[in-house]
This record gives structure tokens, sequence and C-alpha cells, in this order.
């Protein structure tokens, strides 16, 4: 935060010992003290954030230049809307359910399945440690929501649409191409998920998506990361594990049937008497 270096007194007026800006942001209070006992001029903030300036130090504002009631007012009226319009549009009905074991995505609205995905993993395994370009497991929520309206493999580079669009498979290229839903860790051990650029995003390798390829992040197909990002909301819900998705959601999906023994082909021998000798087969 900027302020300026008070002048003196003299500025103000040598009689005064309060002033208070016309704009009503900032209040100037005389004072002394074993510090300054000829006396001099605090500069004290009066919003949020309260600073004090006196010959260019900074000092905490005393109680007596705490902002009015009129202006708590204001800053009330002016913050709480955005802070509820923000709060309004967290997404608390979907969860996204990541098997690393399967490389799958199963999405849920309010607990129900609506879509399943085919994904792709970090080729360097599960990790949260920086530089390790690992997947990192746990619970995570996105936090934002990059390409709005761009076309099925549009190259982004520094979360920044480059102008690129590349067909599926192109030969010799792996950007990060149609949709960013970036990831927010929510547990201690993945909380720098967010610093490390851990995203669900498309792909032009869909050749590969099934397979853990990834430097880290989930890859999907194009047209599977529109639909996603098209469904979930800011705030929904993200959980990475090992295990199948069968096994961590037993309820949602059903453990595959034992495969059913099927009876053996009939290639038994015919049994041959003492004596007697099998005809061959009649030639057809």
């Amino acid at each position: 935060q900027k302020t300026r270096k008070l002048t003196g007194p003299a500025a103000l007026g040598a009689n005064q010992t309060d002033y208070f800006d016309p704009a009503g942001w900032w209040a100037f209070k005389k004072f002394s003290g074993p510090e300054n006992p000829a006396g001099g001029w605090r500069k004290c903030h009066m919003g949020i954030g309260l600073h004090i300036v006196r010959e260019g130090a900074a000092r905490p504002c005393g109680p007596s230049v705490l902002p009015s009631a009129r202006m708590k007012k204001c800053l009330l009226a002016l913050i709480l809307p955005v802070v509820l319009a923000g709060c309004a549009q967290l997404d608390n009905r979907h969860v996204m359910h990541i098997s690393v074991s399967d490389q799958k995505m199963l999405l849920t609205d309010q607990g129900e399945v609506v879509a399943t995905y085919p994904v792709s993993t970090s080729k360097f395994g599960l990790s949260s440690r920086p530089g390790s370009y690992g997947t990192p497991l746990g619970k995570h929520r996105v936090t934002r929501k990059i390409g709005y309206g761009l076309p099925h493999g549009a190259v982004f580079k520094s979360r920044r649409f480059t102008g690129e669009v590349l067909p599926v498979d192109a030969p010799g290229r792996d950007p990060i191409v149609t949709r960013i839903l970036w990831l927010d860790g929510k547990e201690s051990h993945n909380r720098n998920s967010f610093g490390r650029f851990i995203y669900i995003h498309g792909t032009p390798e869909e050749r590969n998506i099934g397979q853990p390829v990834s430097y880290g992040c989930i890859r999907m197909r194009s047209r599977d990361v529109v639909s996603l990002f098209d469904r979930v909301g800011i705030g929904a819900r993200v959980d990475i594990f090992r295990e199948s998705l069968a096994q961590r959601l037993p309820k949602l999906v059903p453990a595959a049937a034992p495969a059913v023994a099927q009876p053996a082909s009939d290639t038994t021998p015919p049994t041959v008497l003492a004596g007697e000798l099998p005809r061959a087969p009649r030639e057809l």
C-alpha cells in the first residue's frame, strides 16, 4: 500500500490536533512521546488494513481512528454482495472420483452416477512432492476453469490460448488443449497441488488415454473434458485414489461378477471295448 511522507504540522495547521481528509479515508493525529518529544503527526488509514506513517515509518493506528459506523456500512454493502455471489456459485453437488488403478473418472451429481470417463494419470507414479511430476492423491476442489467456448484442440501455454488448434493425435505434439480445470488440494499432504499446477485438462494424444502417461495432471480426451467442464462448477470436489472404482465405491460400481465356468467341450474319446476298434469319422 502506497503512503506519502508527511512534511510536518505546518502542512495541516499548527493549532490542529486532529485532521480528517475530506475523502474520509485518512486521519492525521498529533502526538508526542519518548520517540518524538517535540510532537509530530500520524497518518492513519481508516479502511481495511490500518496503517500509520510518521516521517516515513509505519506504525499501527490507535483505536481513535477506527472506521466510522457509516464507513463500515458502506464497506459491508460493497463487499457482502461479492462474497455472497461467490458462495452461491460454488458447486457442492458434483464429485469427480478418479481411480489410478482403473485410469477412469466417475462423475456423480448428489451421489448419483452421471458419467464415466477414461483418463490418464502420471507416468511418474503418485506423489505430492514438488518436482516429482507425480499425480497427488487425496481430496481436491476445482478452483479455476479456463477455456470457455474455445474449440476442441485449442492450445494453451501458461493457461492462455495461443490461437493454435491441434487435431487429435497430432504427431509430435503434446501440449495442454481444449479446457483446464485447475485443482486445489484440501489435505495437508496435497495443499501444494495448486502451486504445482495440477490440472484436469485435454490432450491431443488421445490414443494414450487409459494409460498413465501424464506429467502429474489428469488428462482427458477433448470431447470428454468439454463435457465435464460444462457439467461441473467452481468448488466441485475431486477425489484421487489408488483403488479401483469398485473397491472405493462398491454401492455405485458393483464389482465385476465372477466368470461363470463354461462346460468343457465334449472331447472325451468314446469308450473302446476290448477287441473293438473305433470307427474312423466319415468325411464330409
